[in-house]
């Protein structure tokens, strides 16, 4: 047997440890959604170094005879993006007869499988040093049904993978993300800014209309309007909105004075020309009116921390999303504010506090440059509320 297996290697080529099991299926038509995809791809394919394709619709079985290694790293959900610690750990305690996987810190359907990362993490130098802390305190537990977002096998259990023969463990050490549900906030957060006295909205960059579902219910009177360019995301606003009208902001006809309210959630960083679109937003308010809505920090420690190692790395989503333009501070968006005839009315922080190491570069900045505000490096994302006069 031995010798068989000296023979295989010799006229098959070097078997690696591991190679990656990818679902191959139709990219997305949203570009985030694309993005998030690629993203994960490229992160197992640094990790393994080889990746195989398959078609989900398919068994996998086909493709044993391309496989020259020993373990797989199977995916079964393409936005799924592993910790290179929490592989290691998945790899090393793989064995004949179990199936090994990971946990996350939201969104799966085994219990066992959710987890809270000793610190919130917003990119990948703090997901890998949250996971990396993890590994240290992780543990292995037996689940009969998992989610199989993701997992490590060996070779000859592929084909058991899904009955009694194959022994399921989770690594509570072995974090991994899944990237979904990228666009169904309802944004309870800029809910809260809306007065109670507002009868109709605009929702710019409505989404999938999970803000205008929200707001609808706790005030059923009101009347929501949404603006959505991707037309997959306004069908499905369409349900929840007195009317959706497709393309940018910046294109869309509306009449002026008709809004009490218009969100901009997460929308100014995605445009090329913000400061005019704040023109437009004041002109289609009614006298009085509110616009709301939230960009992320610029000066974010964890931006700041890229920067200062020579890194400005996108991500699919959060503070440098793939499809940001425009970067805001807290200075910089009051002006725009201020310039497009805006009162500011409110500004609340959202922090997300630093990682360990992150903390320690804080200190240092904060101890050479006086003018450090430590409330900027904390904060993530800007809410705000101003008032057209």
């Amino acid at each position: 047997m031995k010798l068989r297996k000296r023979l295989q290697q010799l006229f098959t080529g070097k078997k690696r440890e591991a190679i990656a099991l990818w679902p191959k299926i139709k990219p997305s038509s949203i570009y985030e959604e694309r993005y998030a995809q690629q993203f994960c791809l490229e992160k197992i394919k640094s990790l393994v170094g080889e990746v195989i394709f398959y078609d989900p619709d398919k068994d996998v079985d086909p493709h044993i005879h391309e496989i020259k290694a020993d373990k797989l790293v199977v995916f079964n959900d393409p936005y799924t993006y592993i910790s290179s610690k929490g592989l290691e750990v998945l790899l090393e305690n793989c064995e004949k007869g179990t199936a090994v996987f990971p946990v996350y810190s939201a969104e799966a359907t085994c219990p066992e499988q959710l987890v809270q990362p000793p610190f919130t993490y917003v990119d990948p130098l703090s997901f890998e040093e949250a996971a990396k802390r993890m590994v240290k305190y992780g543990r292995l537990i037996e689940v009969s049904n998992p989610d199989s977002a993701c997992f490590v096998c060996k070779l000859e259990d592929l084909s058991f993978i899904g009955t009694r023969k194959i022994k399921k463990i989770v690594h509570t050490g072995a974090l991994a993300h899944r990237f979904i549900n990228m666009f169904s906030s309802p944004r309870e957060d800029l809910i809260e800014l809306v007065p109670q006295s507002a009868q109709v909205v605009l929702d710019v960059g409505c989404a999938e209309g999970r803000f205008g579902k929200r707001l609808k219910e706790k005030y059923p009177r009101i009347i929501v309007d949404g603006v959505e360019p991707e037309p997959l995301l306004a069908e499905k606003a369409r349900k929840h909105y007195r009317e959706v009208y497709e393309g940018h902001f910046e294109d869309v006809k509306l009449n002026k004075n008709s809004y009490d309210v218009i969100n901009m959630g997460d929308v100014l960083e995605h445009m090329y020309d913000p400061w005019n679109a704040l023109k437009k937003a004041s002109e289609l308010l009614k006298p009085g009116g509110f616009l709301i809505g939230s960009v992320p920090n610029a000066s974010h420690w964890s931006i700041v921390r890229q920067l200062v190692i020579g890194n400005f790395d996108y991500i699919p989503v959060g503070l440098l999303c793939i499809s940001h333009i425009r970067f805001f501070t807290l200075k910089t968006l009051s002006k725009s504010l201020e310039d497009a005839g805006f009162i500011l009315d409110e500004i609340k922080r959202l922090e997300v506090p630093p990682t360990p190491k992150a903390s320690k570069l804080i200190e240092e900045i904060a101890k050479n440059i006086p003018e450090t505000s430590l409330k900027d490096l904390y904060c993530a994302e800007i809410l705000f509320k101003a008032k057209k006069p």
